[in-house]
């Protein structure tokens, strides 16, 4: 197990989203056995991957290091689309899904693969902190794809394009359900996450720290994607009905924002000549913070 490298995984997922691809010549029964086949190799192999890593540095893999973490949010993703595939044979996600995964897989590279260590007490709380990020995270990116295929199926039956042949989505009552579930499931998750990390912060810097905390961009972009989703999440709570599209919009919009930051904050953070950046975001679990 200990031979399994990222460019296994990562082959792996290239390989199904070249099937999936070619399935614009002619869709078959073959070549979706083959994507999901080959998903499922990526997935199983990446599982190997974090688990030797983990073993490795004696550390799950979300407290190893932000490489780690981010290989931890492609995984999620992967495991998510795995899921739907399986679940509705004619669900077109693989198109949007497969590419997201390979680029949280390659910007995992910008990221320091250094091993942080240095928890101590606040671990338990570092702990529950990064996996409710993580999970949170992973839900909205999920949104974000659900969302992208509501507004393309929304395009496509407006525009009466619907010979598309190997590009089937679900019904736009489906994916309006899927995406307020996940909506639903991410804001309480990502609410407590970032709570949780501003209280680690104060605790171990004092009232010095939060100065820092909100003059920090990262921070900023943070607060903008959470108050967009917890506004759509009120909605949710008081609106009789939600119309699929204005929903399909704000999700997308806040899960890109949230990507941007994500993707944004280590390239920053090595550009800068000086220190880190310090404070607290989405993208920086509390045991990358000195």
């Amino acid at each position: 197990m200990g031979r399994v490298s990222v460019m296994c995984f990562f082959a792996s997922y290239g390989l199904a989203l070249g099937i999936e691809l070619l399935r614009a010549l002619g869709r078959s029964k073959l070549q979706r056995a083959a994507t999901l086949l080959a998903t499922a190799a990526g997935l199983v192999a990446q599982t190997i991957y974090l688990y030797v890593r983990s073993q490795t540095t004696s550390l799950p893999p979300l407290l190893s290091s932000m490489q780690d973490w981010m290989y931890v949010l492609a995984w999620l993703v992967a495991l998510v689309y795995l899921f739907v595939s399986l679940s509705d044979r004619d669900a077109g996600a693989g198109i949007l899904v497969l590419p997201l995964i390979l680029i949280l897989i390659g910007a995992a590279s910008l990221f320091s693969p250094a091993v942080h260590t240095s928890l101590d007490l606040h671990r338990s709380w570092t702990m529950l902190h990064v996996v409710m990020l993580v999970f949170g995270i992973g839900g909205l990116l999920a949104g974000l794809v659900v969302s992208l295929m509501y507004l393309w199926q929304h395009w496509r039956l407006k525009s009466r394009q619907t010979a598309w042949g190997w590009i089937t989505f679900p019904s736009l009552e489906r994916l309006h359900r899927w995406n307020k579930w996940l909506v639903m499931t991410s804001v309480p998750l990502l609410t407590a996450g970032m709570a949780i990390g501003v209280g680690l912060v104060l605790s171990r810097s004092g009232r010095d720290a939060a100065e820092r905390v909100w003059s920090d961009p990262l921070v900023v972009l943070s607060l903008m994607s959470w108050c967009v989703l917890a506004g759509c999440y009120v909605w949710m709570l008081v609106a009789v009905r939600t119309p699929g599209r204005q929903m399909a919009y704000l999700t997308a919009f806040s899960g890109a924002l949230l990507l941007v930051t994500v993707l944004c904050s280590q390239a920053l953070s090595r550009l800068a000549k000086g220190p880190a950046l310090h404070g607290t975001s989405l993208s920086r679990p509390a045991g990358d913070r000195p």
